[in-house]
């Protein structure tokens, strides 16, 4: 099995993410979730690390992007590279972002995480992509 680039695999996934828009939002039921709910403040800081996350990426904020991917991500693809892709791609959709509808942390084990979400038109949404707590707050870790 060839294995792949980590830099294609950081365009791979910011591709996956912003062609999934278009695609209608599905229920967000609980769906087994474990998400520890005795770490309120753990939960509401995740998931204002994915918002800021998306919303850098999809506004073409490129540099506020890259800053919350995990120091393993930034060290497999250049910033030059990663901004370049993420301006050119808010070009392609231009004034058309789509909004987030449905954020579900779906597990926090100590400095690990996952979250699942979607979003009102478009292939962008996500299950179970991964993050990671670090110095500075939590950071997108899918690379």
């Amino acid at each position: 099995m060839a294995v792949m680039d980590p830099r294609l695999r950081i365009l791979s996934a910011a591709t996956t993410l912003l062609m999934l828009a278009n695609v209608a939002a599905c229920s967000g039921g609980d769906g087994g979730s474990t998400a520890d709910s005795s770490a309120p403040d753990a939960t509401a800081e995740l998931e204002a690390a994915v918002e800021a996350y998306s919303d850098a990426f999809f506004a073409g904020e490129a540099l506020g992007a890259y800053d919350l991917l995990s120091d393993r991500c930034r060290s497999t693809i250049p910033q030059d590279e990663y901004v370049a892709n993420v301006v050119a791609f808010a070009g392609l959709i231009g004034d058309a972002r789509p909004e987030m509808t449905i954020l579900e942390v779906t597990s926090i084990e100590g400095e690990r995480a996952t979250v699942t979400y979607d979003y009102d038109r478009g292939d962008y949404g996500q299950s179970d992509q991964p993050w990671v707590l670090e110095p500075g707050g939590w950071r997108y870790d899918d690379c």
